[in-house]
């Protein structure tokens, strides 16, 4: 379950104050840091991620930007 930060309603401009070593999330107002993955929650992306490759090898698909940035601090424009 994620912590929450203090009693506060917190903004995206707060967000992008925080530090970048943390993983914190806001939802409605509240922030509430995020705990690291677990093994088995990393074990199960790596199943997912080689059945797509497997599926995908020698078939017309390209990869994009990434594009889950932190906003225009980063260069990316907000939509």
């Amino acid at each position: 379950m994620p912590i929450p930060r203090e009693n506060k309603i917190y903004t995206y401009k707060d967000y992008l104050s925080w530090p970048d070593n943390e993983r914190w999330e806001i939802i409605d107002g509240n922030a509430y840091l995020i705990a690291p993955p677990s093994r088995i929650h990393q074990e199960i992306l790596r199943e997912i991620f080689t059945g797509f490759a497997v599926y995908l090898k020698d078939k017309p698909c390209l990869r994009t930007k990434n594009i889950a940035k932190r906003g225009e601090k980063d260069g990316i424009e907000k939509r």
